[in-house]
């Protein structure tokens, strides 16, 4: 798979996963980010994609708010929270998830498709949970290949 990251920031906005020719099953992922004007291409492996998507995420603060605002009736805290345990528990068990943590991964990526349209007045919460989905999806790839 090719891993395309649009943006010209550090913070990044979309993300979009595409059929490589390159690529084999549980094979690297080939990851072009664009940071400041400038592109860098990284071979890493989906797994040290989700480690090094989660260091630089655990950087970041939670946006402020979002502790009490619930867009489309989801609270964001638990989404966060919940997304967080279950790539922690990816991270450690070399990709793989329980059927428990599969399922909540499910949920939250729908969620977030959900809410990322209707957060999209504040730019930061906007990169935040988009990082957050990113990582979701990411995980749940992983657990799949993992089987």
């Amino acid at each position: 798979m090719l891993l395309v990251i649009f943006g010209a920031s550090a913070r990044v906005r979309q993300s979009v996963w595409l059929p490589s020719p390159r690529m084999g099953n549980g094979g690297c992922a080939q990851s072009i980010v664009v940071r400041c004007g400038m592109l860098a291409v990284v071979n890493e492996s989906k797994l040290e994609l989700l480690s090094r998507l989660w260091d630089e995420f655990r950087s970041m603060a939670f946006p402020p708010g979002f502790g009490v605002r619930e867009p489309e009736g989801e609270c964001m805290a638990f989404t966060d929270t919940l997304v967080a345990g279950c790539i922690h528990t990816a991270l450690n068990n070399n990709g793989s998830l329980d059927d428990w943590r599969r399922g909540v991964l499910q949920n939250r990526i729908e969620a977030l498709v959900k809410v990322l349209p209707a957060i999209a007045d504040d730019e930061y919460a906007t990169d935040y949970f988009t990082c957050v989905h990113r990582m979701a999806v990411l995980a749940a790839e992983l657990s799949a290949d993992a089987e």
